[in-house]
């Protein structure tokens, strides 16, 4: 995908994240900056990369290695832009802050954590103290909704904290021929982690209170696909519930494309990288008012918004987008049109380029 040393002599702008390799939000957004040219003009290192514990480990002594050389070998670096998720992520990422901060270092924390806050309400007196050491260490941090600014602020008050969504690649064009045109049942897609925090199992009790049968579930991911697929089978589910693992590229693109709508009933989340594609697709999501989806989702407009775990509610928004295409073909529309003006990628690098500018001559 791309090579962790810089293709320019004298970088200003160390970037630290997950592997582009590796599942997940994080990853996700990084092959975006990638596609978007960001990580031509920065110099990019891997901190994170998916295996098993001995591998995860040996990775992450691997970065520290190189890490120490670029901060001994290369004063030209004036920013570090990290990238942390929550819990262990944010102790690997804590190290980071604070060596960047030793070499004298300007540091943007990038918090991608869905439950970042979480994270910090449970913590112990100690852990509280020390994530708001590492916190007020930085000279900036990134949140992804205007929401999350608020609860960091919470955390953090003395903080920079500036919000910078997650980008999409947005199409050049809504398809004219809608999916629902192409295969019967009405299509719901759900991506991402298969798992409580994501919401899968309150759709499986949701479709109790479904009458209609005129559509489908197809859920993709990894998590807990075995639990998942024996409660289909125990409830008799396999009509209306299609069942896969994680998918990538094309075979990503192509059930996107014979979706209707997105289906994300999350209890936790930053900004879904589902979300913003299902738009960029034009497709009417259906979702959790939970971090930052009301930010790229309006209630009627171009989806329709429940309380975490309302699986009656969940219920009578599927019958309610199965029985009507031209409810689905408008949200689309509308969502199509937020993509395009709030969340395509040239936009967000070009405010990330605008925040390099306050602190370095990126040019």
């Amino acid at each position: 995908m791309m090579s962790q040393r810089a293709c320019f002599v004298n970088p200003e702008v160390l970037m630290i994240g997950t592997h582009p390799d590796s599942r997940g939000g994080i990853s996700s957004v990084i092959r975006m900056y990638d596609t978007g040219g960001l990580l031509h003009r920065v110099l990019y290192l891997a901190s994170y990369r998916d295996g098993n514990a001995f591998e995860k480990i040996i990775f992450y002594g691997v970065f520290l290695v190189r890490f120490f050389k670029v901060l001994l070998t290369l004063p030209s670096i004036k920013v570090v832009h990290v990238h942390t998720a929550s819990y262990f992520s944010f102790l690997r990422k804590s190290m980071v802050v604070f060596l960047s901060a030793l070499f004298g270092k300007k540091v943007i924390l990038h918090i991608h954590g869905a439950e970042f806050i979480l994270f910090y309400q449970n913590a112990p007196s100690v852990l509280k103290f020390y994530i708001r050491a590492v916190l007020n260490k930085c000279h900036c941090l990134l949140a992804l909704s205007y929401q999350w600014q608020r609860d960091l602020k919470r955390i953090s008050p003395t903080s920079d904290i500036r919000v910078v969504y997650n980008p999409t690649i947005v199409r050049p064009a809504v398809p004219d021929d809608s999916a629902s045109g192409s295969h019967a049942p009405v299509r719901f897609l759900f991506m991402g982690r298969i798992g409580k925090r994501k919401g899968v199992y309150d759709i499986l009790e949701a479709l109790q209170y479904v009458q209609s049968r005129n559509f489908e579930i197809h859920l993709y991911g990894d998590g807990d696909l075995a639990t998942v697929a024996a409660l289909i089978q125990k409830n008799r589910l396999q009509t209306q519930v299609k069942l896969y693992g994680w998918i990538d590229g094309e075979a990503k693109d192509a059930a996107f494309r014979q979706a209707d709508v997105l289906l994300l009933p999350s209890y936790n989340e930053g900004l879904p990288i589902s979300v913003l594609e299902a738009l960029s697709y034009g497709l009417p999501v259906l979702s959790t008012c939970v971090g930052g989806i009301s930010e790229a989702v309006e209630q009627g407009v171009n989806g329709l918004l429940i309380e975490p775990g309302q699986c009656k509610v969940l219920a009578e928004h599927i019958e309610c987008l199965s029985a009507s295409a031209t409810i689905r073909k408008r949200m689309g529309q509308s969502g199509y049109e937020l993509a395009k003006s709030r969340f395509d990628l040239p936009i967000i690098i070009e405010q990330l380029e605008a925040l390099y500018r306050e602190f370095t001559e990126f040019e």
